[in-house]
């Protein structure tokens, strides 16, 4: 059997993907099933490192054959199965093949390497070699015959204690790199070798076991510390579950078989409509949908095409849409199955929420989260504040409309802990006033007095977790980020772009440093054009010296030496939509605090 894996190097081909399903993510593996395919070739794949941020490059997948007992996962197929998903397991946790990180052999050259220090390089899979391929088979078929007695009681137990290269697989002189130290190891489990090899010589090198701990320790941190923690400080919460104790026998023996006679099987009474799928796999006898307990063929979620139902899974259904569950015969109703199957009553409807106030405390905004009942307030770059708010406010008169801090817990769509109303909370326009004689304004404002509120530095109401620099640009948590707009007037939405881009309003950015970095910063709160900390000059002002009103206004209006970039869209040339691009006049900036390290 030469069907093989395949693992990816990030980022994926297809960024744009997503995912359905995920769970308990990153803390466990996802290991996703996919249907079968008679031409595919491959069993599985995995992503090296995985991602610890997004299941797109975060995940295992397997094809339904590696898990079908009447196809790979069982003894008649040398456990193929069992060997597939942990070889992905090991490339999910940062493990390359034997013959170098990707899925051909490179030869006896450094490309090879695996990084591991005590697994020899070799050529490429076991079964490509030419030299020996049928005669390290044939080796491996006549170990598991005579060294193991062709038990599969031996070979498991070989598997749970055998750590290193066994004798068998180390001397054979199987040797694709003869050049090179070491023989290629026939049982590795991350190789690509012949099925009868991985039960007769299966294992993994301590350097192999070493190499896990340090990959997983640094790409999937939070999953190593879970892994660990359930490994050596909790063990007693898993039980082992025993057996009852057997039924006595019966008070006397049926009469014995006359010589060479075979007692009949039991009968097993025919499946009824309800029971069974419209090419007469049993379904099972309860499942569950979406909260509803059902058995046998059900129609809860309205199927136009018929009842339904998933399958038993003894792996003898092999008409099963994505391997678990097919349509039940045409013309069934559901009132037929649900007098062999009672359904139990629907549940009562959710209490609703109770009502709030429209655009006050715990007011739905756009995003769907929900206002803060705790007072907020706007703080200025000065750690100053103006007025407090409950509910929806617009203290900087923010040309989208009110906006609130969320309840703890709560974040928008885009990750700020704050968010907009929508138009229902805009005050309507007030009348316009008459008419007045125009008189020159003042050279200069008069101060504020001395107990001014709109200087105050008394404690922001609610705790300072309710405070916000509205640094719209970045999660409104008073990070130090700071948006000029309220001091420079509007952004300009051309920004000396091609010709009919404009800045995105909001947008989100990940800085690689280098190309053979693996990790960088990402940024989620940029809004138009943006000022981000690692594209600015050496001698730019740090952005303590924008907490300056007339600094701020001459960065606003292209005073600045600021370097300031965004996300365009709406341009002429649609290639362009989407790409980072220099604008010409920030009007927000980010602090190195705004931003997050993220794996590449």
């Amino acid at each position: 059997m030469n069907t093989f894996d395949t693992f990816f190097i990030p980022p994926p081909p297809t960024p744009h993907l997503t995912l359905q399903g995920a769970s308990d993510y990153p803390r466990s593996i996802n290991i996703f099933v996919a249907g079968d395919r008679a031409d595919a070739s491959y069993a599985g794949y995995g992503w090296v490192p995985s991602s610890p941020s997004d299941i797109v490059t975060g995940h295992v997948s397997l094809l339904w054959s590696v898990l079908d007992v009447a196809q790979w996962n069982g003894r008649p197929g040398w456990e193929y199965g069992s060997k597939v998903l942990w070889h992905e397991i090991m490339h999910h946790l940062g493990l390359y093949h034997t013959f170098g990180r990707g899925n051909k052999g490179q030869g006896c050259t450094a490309g090879a390497d695996d990084g591991v220090p005590d697994t020899p390089i070799v050529a490429g899979p076991v079964y490509n070699q030419a030299a020996f391929a049928q005669q390290s088979r044939a080796y491996c078929l006549s170990y598991f015959d005579t060294q193991l007695g062709g038990s599969w009681d031996a070979a498991v137990q070989a598997w749970r204690t055998r750590l290193g290269v066994p004798p068998a697989d180390a001397n054979h002189g199987f040797d694709s790199c003869p050049s090179l130290p070491g023989n290629d190891e026939l049982g590795n489990y991350i190789t690509y070798t012949h099925d009868v090899c991985i039960p007769a010589l299966g294992h993994m090198t301590p350097g192999q076991v070493a190499y896990l701990h340090n990959m997983t320790e640094r790409y999937q941190s939070l999953l190593y510390r879970w892994g660990q923690y359930f490994a050596t400080l909790a063990p007693e919460a898993f039980q082992i579950s025993h057996p009852p104790p057997p039924s006595p026998p019966a008070p006397s023996p049926p009469p014995a078989l006359a010589p060479g006679a075979r007692a009949p099987p039991p009968s097993q009474p025919p499946l009824s409509a309800c029971q069974k799928t419209r090419s007469g796999c049993r379904c099972r006898s309860s499942w569950s949908f979406r909260g509803q307990r059902l058995a046998g063929c059900a129609n809860p979620d309205g199927d136009e095409a018929g009842l339904w139902c998933p399958v038993e899974q003894d792996g003898n259904c092999a008409s099963a849409i994505n391997g678990y569950w097919d349509y039940c015969a045409a013309g069934l109703q559901e009132s037929n199955c649900a007098a062999e199957f009672p359904r139990p009553p629907s549940p009562p409807p959710a209490t609703p929420r109770p009502p709030s106030t429209p655009c006050g405390p715990g007011a739905v905004t756009q995003s769907g989260s929900f206002c803060a009942s705790e007072a907020w307030a706007l703080l200025r770059p000065d750690g100053t504040f103006n007025e407090t708010h409950v509910g929806c406010a617009n203290p900087d008169n923010d040309p989208q409309g009110p906006w609130c801090r969320l309840q703890p817990g709560f974040t928008s769509l885009l990750g700020r802990t704050w968010d907009y109303c929508g138009p229902a909370c805009a005050p309507s326009p007030s009348p316009a006033p008459p008419a007045a004689a125009s008189q020159p304004p003042p050279a200069t404002a008069p101060p504020p007095a001395a107990n001014a509120t709109n200087a105050t530095n008394a404690t922001v109401p609610g705790g300072a977790g309710n405070a916000t620099e509205k640094s719209k640009a970045g999660s409104g948590s008073g990070s130090g980020s700071l948006t000029l707009e309220s001091l420079s007037g509007a952004c300009v939405a051309t920004q000396g772009l091609p010709s009919g881009c404009a800045c995105r309003d909001a947008w989100g950015v990940v800085l690689k440093p280098s190309a053979t970095a693996v990790s960088g910063r990402r940024y989620h709160t940029a809004r138009h054009c943006t000022a981000l900390p690692e594209l600015q000059p050496a001698a730019s002002p740090p952005p303590a010296a924008l907490a300056d009103g007339a600094a701020a206004a001459a960065g606003g209006a292209g005073g600045s030496s600021l370097v300031g970039v965004c996300e365009v869209s709406g341009c002429n040339d649609g290639s362009l939509n989407g790409r980072v691009m220099v604008c010409a006049s920030p009007c927000t900036q980010l602090g190195l605090e705004d931003g997050q390290d993220v794996q590449l």
